[in-house]
């Protein structure tokens, strides 16, 4: 197929050409109706932004110019169908996994998973069974589930219905999927991979982590926005093979995405897929020498330590950089810091900051601003840094299934206190988005130590910070 072409980009120019007069919705009639001060802000995407009018096709029945852009998504990753999402991963990973289990269906999940992913799980009713990932002692990342940990989780659970796994994780590591998944699907298991930051892998590169389609993965979604030039909320759901029921999957997607997509994300995941392909190996070549040679420079910055490309079996996305503290401040102070230069990385939390590069050779390079920023922190080489999982069984699950705990009686617990009880809530810190304490799930000594060290920090929490003066809402005990 000729990747060149942008079938959706293509039809919504030709549209913007015609001086369309609009006499449908959206109510700013191709931004002849808006704001004044906003309107130039505004203006160029107004005139694109349309709705399913003849020649624009419909993305729950593409059977035209979307259909011909998801075709061409589906060619460049070598899926056999791919879908457009406008609600980003987290509608990919609800509609896979609602549409593909049903209630007690037992799930092997990694634990350090995004909060979709746990979502979905309760929404289909499903048996989730977590599988701990492991942990890099010098600098307390969470990786990625390892062969051996599938294994016993197959070994325990040889009825499992599917395995979730994580890849790359939010710092850029990769577990060695092909082995994984082989093994899974030896063991009859389906293989679902939320390869959130893993859009740009698309081929078999020297010193690239694996795609998991290539992998053999059965579902993979991938949110376009994270690493591709995409708009924020696109994301694409890739599926090959008989495993999954595409059909099933589909008519979720139906029902965890809006009826009125919009046009221009889609467009703008027609265009990222265009400019993905032609990115050829020599560019990413290219690119890694680039972001090698950052990476260098940065390490000369006596504040931090560069976590390494490769960790045992897991490897690092080039993209991603991992900057631990080595000073008096925490990731989160670092952040700050950089941030009032005009610099914002990634992610922060108290041990380090991830920072994410462009899929460009067209970037410059910052490392004496970022220098100058934290350069006022003491440099203390030696810090401990510790992961709460460390302590958790290599394989657990919910004390309670999920019909069992709608009907079970909560009450609040001092947070300080509520060590051996099952929390009734989540506690989600973000980013990164994988819940710290889960609901259902019996309360460890080291997690609560964890959350106090993150609230000393000053970090986010998604699900709201009510427990510090409420109390953890926690399940009654019979």
């Amino acid at each position: 197929m000729d990747q060149r072409r942008m079938p959706l980009v293509e039809q919504l120019i030709t549209y913007k050409n015609t001086a369309p007069v609009s006499y449908h919705v959206p109510g700013h009639k191709n931004g002849t109706v808006f704001q004044e001060e906003a309107h130039r802000l505004f203006n160029d995407v107004l005139s694109i932004d349309v709705t399913e009018i003849k020649g624009m096709d419909d993305l729950h029945h593409p059977e035209g110019v979307i259909g011909d852009a998801e075709q061409l998504a589906a060619d460049l990753y070598g899926a056999e169908h791919t879908s457009f999402l406008v609600g980003g991963s987290t509608a990919g990973n609800l509609a896979m996994i609602v549409g593909s289990f049903s209630v007690n269906d037992i799930v092997l999940v990694q634990r350090n998973s995004h909060q979709s992913v746990f979502h979905g799980l309760e929404v289909s009713g499903a048996r989730p069974v977590f599988i701990e990932p492991v942990i890099d002692n010098e600098t307390g990342m969470l990786l990625g589930a390892d062969l051996n940990a599938v294994n016993d989780a197959l070994k325990l659970y040889p009825e499992a219905k599917g395995l979730i796994l994580t890849s790359p994780t939010y710092e850029g590591y990769v577990q060695p999927l092909e082995l994984i998944i082989k093994k899974a699907h030896e063991a009859g298991v389906m293989v679902m991979v939320d390869e959130a930051h893993g859009a740009h892998l698309i081929e078999v590169q020297r010193d690239w982590p694996a795609s998991s389609l290539k992998a053999g993965a059965d579902v993979v979604v991938q949110s376009a926005h994270k690493m591709l030039p995409a708009m924020t909320m696109t994301a694409f759901l890739h599926m090959q093979g008989s495993r999954v029921d595409k059909a099933a999957v589909k008519r979720h997607l139906r029902m965890f995405q809006s009826s009125s997509p919009s046009y221009p994300l889609m467009a703008s995941l027609d265009a990222a897929r265009a400019y993905l392909a032609a990115f050829l190996p020599d560019r990413y070549e290219r690119l890694y020498k680039k972001a090698a040679d950052f990476r260098k420079k940065l390490g000369t910055i006596p504040q931090w330590d560069i976590a390494p490309l490769k960790i045992a079996e897991f490897l690092q996305d080039p993209l991603k950089i991992v900057l631990i503290s080595r000073s008096t401040a925490t990731g989160l102070m670092l952040q700050n810091s950089l941030s009032s230069h005009g610099i914002y990385p990634e992610l922060a939390n108290d041990n380090y900051l991830v920072l994410t590069l462009p899929l460009s050779l067209e970037w410059c390079d910052t490392v004496e601003k970022i220098r100058e920023a934290v350069s006022h922190y003491p440099v203390i080489r030696e810090k401990e840094c510790i992961a709460i999982e460390a302590l958790r069984e290599p394989v657990t699950e919910l004390s309670f299934s999920y019909k069992e705990m709608a009907s079970k009686e909560t009450c609040f617990h001092d947070v300080q206190d509520a060590a051996g009880q099952v929390a009734a809530e989540d506690v989600v810190p973000y980013p990164p988005g994988i819940p710290l304490i889960m609901n259902g799930e019996r309360i460890k000594p080291r997690q609560l130590e964890r959350l106090k060290e993150l609230i000393e920090s000053g970090a986010s929490f998604q699900t709201g910070t009510a427990w510090l003066h409420k109390g953890l809402k926690v399940y009654k005990k019979d």
